[in-house]
């Protein structure tokens, strides 16, 4: 496996982490996690090198954030980055802030998540949070330890995400969504939808200015994996055997 120094961080990050959106399934219910497959499937991606797994609240129907807390207590919760994602669009009020992470550190099995993103900001969602102190309080859920490094995901206009560059200067990293099939380097696009063809690429920064290069200077891809097999196989990609991505990680 390949790494990746990771902005101020004091890790390097995996070429390749591994999203928890997509697990093997009972009966074609997302709901129902077939774990054991999942968790053969989680074990074989961190002993060959992965460090970065990615869940979120409310994947599988709720339930991944607490299957992956169960599956990485003990020795495999020290050999990775734990991330997941503040569920932005539930937001009433600003007491929500609290509910929401407390709720995940149960279910994680853990005092503090490594990377915590605010999920799926968009223009709407994002003056919502914004408006309710969220940047005050991830402060200060930082300072108490719950979180270490912060982050957002993004789903919009490119002004739009420069506008939330702009709000805070101790963005630790963000996480974007990238089709390698596509000829040209875009940051976003409006009509989005999660195929296979689409990959997340982490990207962090001393400071941001430019937009345009944000892509080739992606650390990390986040991948969303159903079988063993492709564990096998996206590891090969990215530790430099086998098939070489055609847009290659600087």
């Amino acid at each position: 496996m390949n790494y990746r120094k990771f902005g101020g961080m004091d890790w390097e990050v995996s070429a390749l982490g591994f999203g928890c959106m997509r697990f093997p399934v009972i009966g074609g219910n997302s709901s129902r996690i077939e774990e054991k497959a999942a968790a053969e499937m989680l074990y074989l991606a961190i002993d060959q090198g992965i460090n970065y797994i990615d869940t979120g609240y409310p994947y599988h129907g709720g339930q991944s954030e607490s299957f992956v807390g169960r599956t990485l207590k003990g020795v495999y919760r020290d050999k990775v980055k734990l991330a997941t994602k503040l569920p932005s669009w539930k937001i009433e009020k600003t007491e929500d802030f609290d509910f929401y992470l407390n709720n995940q550190l149960e279910r994680l099995l853990t005092e503090q998540i490594d990377c915590y993103l605010f999920h799926a900001l968009d223009k709407k969602s994002w003056t919502k949070i914004e408006s309710l102190g969220v940047l005050d309080w991830a402060e200060k859920a930082r300072v108490d330890g719950r979180i270490k490094h912060l982050g957002f995901s993004f789903h919009d206009e490119l002004s739009v995400f420069k506008s939330i560059l702009d709000a805070y200067q101790k963005w630790d990293f963000c996480m974007i969504q990238y089709n390698y099939m596509d000829q040209d380097y875009r940051l976003v696009k409006k009509d989005w939808n999660m195929q296979p063809t689409w990959a997340w690429v982490l990207w962090s920064w001393s400071r941001c200015e430019v937009v345009d290069w944000l892509i080739p200077q992606g650390k990390s891809r986040r991948s969303g994996i159903r079988r063993k097999s492709s564990v096998r196989q996206l590891n090969g990609l990215f530790s430099g055997f086998g098939i070489k991505p055609r847009f290659q990680l600087c």
